[in-house]
């Protein structure tokens, strides 16, 4: 939830900039114009694909972004998830 309300915050001085076109800041409010649309972004990030927020935010925002995205993934995607499933089928197992 964390990351969900830092990249909210981070990335509404953009959507709110009249200056930007007016495509790339509705992209962004789509997915992270609100706090709940940031979880749901970070949620498909985490278990979905990935590709299209890290790409959408690195061509209309700023690279940095496109590697927090990456690092978001390989710490939650794969480590923490990775955990949980070895919980899951260890728990199977025992059956």
């Amino acid at each position: 939830t964390a990351n969900a309300l830092l990249l909210n915050q981070l990335l509404m001085p953009y959507i709110e900039d009249a200056s930007n076109s007016d495509e790339s800041r509705e992209k962004l409010f789509v997915y992270f114009g609100t706090f709940s649309r940031s979880m749901l972004s970070l949620f498909e990030i985490t278990l979905g694909n990935w590709v299209v927020i890290a790409r959408m935010l690195q061509e209309n925002v700023a690279e940095s972004f496109m590697l927090y995205s990456i690092c978001h993934k390989m710490t939650f995607g794969f480590a923490v998830l990775g955990i949980v499933n070895g919980v899951v089928m260890q728990g199977a197992f025992k059956v």
